[in-house]
C-alpha cells in the first residue's frame, strides 16, 4: 500500500469516457467488450495479495463510461492503460480525483458520491478536456500538475500509434517480443522495430513514473538492492 492508501478517509475515484462514443458504428459491441474487460480487471485486482486496492469495483455506467473507486491510487495508471488498450482504435479520456466520500462505501459505484468523484468528473468536463488523456486533481501540488503532465505525454505517444503498434504494445505488457512474434506469425525483428517506432520504452518509463508518483514501491530498486551487481 502506498502513502496515499494509508489514509482511510480519502479515496481515488476514476471516471473514463469513450471519446465520441455516439459515432461508434457498433456501440452495443463496444459496451459488451468493455464489460468483459472490466470484469477481467476487477478479478485481477481482487486476486492480488496484500491490502485490497479496490474500494468499489469498476462498472460500466451511462452507457459508455467506466467508474471505479480505489483505496490506493498506485494501481490506477495500469488500470487506465488496460482500459485504453482494450478499445483501440477508439479512444478514452479519464478523470482521476483524490478526496473524501459523502456517502458510505458500497460495491455499486453509481450510488457513491463525494469530493473524489466531483474532482474526477471535473477532469472530464473541464476546459481543453480533449487535449489531455488523464486529468488529475485532489492530490495537491506539485502532484496534480506533474501527474497530469505525465499522462498528457503518454496520451501523445499513444495517439500516434498505428494498429499494429497498438496491438504489439498491448501484448508487450504480458508477453516477450519472441512470444509476440510467435503469436502473430512474424519475425522478432518486426516486433522489435514496431515497438521501437511506437515509443514503448518511453511509454513504460512514463507509466512507471506515474506509479511511483502515486506511491507505489520501486520494485526495480528493491531488486537492485538484493542484487548489488545488477544495473537497474
Amino acid at each position: 500500500m502506498s502513502q496515499f492508501g494509508k489514509n482511510p478517509e480519502y479515496f481515488a475515484a476514476v471516471i473514463g469516457a469513450v471519446v465520441a462514443s455516439r459515432l461508434v458504428s457498433d456501440r452495443p459491441g463496444l459496451q459488451g467488450h468493455l464489460r468483459s474487460v472490466i470484469e477481467e480487471i476487477n478479478g485481477s485486482l481482487e486476486a492480488r495479495g496484500g491490502e485490497p486496492s479496490l474500494a468499489s469495483p469498476l462498472r460500466l455506467t451511462r452507457g459508455d463510461e467506466v467508474q471505479g473507486l480505489f483505496f490506493d491510487p498506485a494501481p490506477v495508471p495500469e488500470v487506465i492503460a488496460r482500459l485504453a488498450d482494450s478499445i483501440y482504435p477508439e479512444k478514452m479520456r479519464f478523470g482521476l480525483g483524490w478526496g473524501t466520500l459523502s456517502t458510505g462505501l458500497g460495491r455499486e459505484v453509481t450510488l457513491l458520491d463525494g469530493a473524489c468523484f466531483h474532482r474526477a468528473r471535473e477532469g472530464l468536463s473541464g476546459p481543453r478536456r480533449t487535449q489531455v488523456w488523464v486529468r488529475v486533481s485532489g492530490f495537491g501540488e506539485p502532484i496534480d500538475t506533474v501527474a497530469t503532465a505525465i499522462f498528457h505525454l503518454l496520451g501523445e505517444i499513444r495517439g500516434r500509434w498505428k494498429p499494429k503498434q497498438a496491438r504489439y504494445a498491448a501484448a508487450a505488457r504480458s508477453m516477450t517480443q519472441k512470444e509476440i512474434a510467435t503469436e502473430w506469425g512474424v519475425a522478432p525483428s518486426v516486433v522489435s522495430e514496431s515497438l521501437k517506432a511506437a515509443g514503448v520504452e518511453a511509454l513504460q518509463a512514463g507509466e512507471r513514473a506515474a506509479r511511483l508518483l502515486f506511491g507505489e514501491k520501486d520494485d526495480l530498486a528493491q531488486e537492485s538492492a538484493k542484487q548489488p551487481n545488477r544495473i537497474a
